[in-house]
């Protein structure tokens, strides 16, 4: 399928999106980094406390 323009193709619905063409740098924080030897963080957005916690597994759980 030939593409024009800046526009890209989403591949699994083959639908095409002007929004998927723009690359953006996003800021990347290692998670040893931001969780430290404590393996939580807590965030503050707008007027709620969020928690980031690292499991014994080494998943991320974020709650309310």
């Amino acid at each position: 399928m030939a593409l024009s323009g800046n526009k890209s193709v989403n591949s699994t619905a083959g639908v095409v999106s002007p929004l998927l063409s723009k690359v953006t740098a996003v800021k990347r924080i290692n998670s040893k980094e931001l969780l430290s030897e404590q393996g939580r963080l807590e965030i503050e957005h707008d007027t709620e406390i969020y928690r980031l916690t690292r499991t014994k597994n080494g998943k991320l759980i974020l709650t309310k």
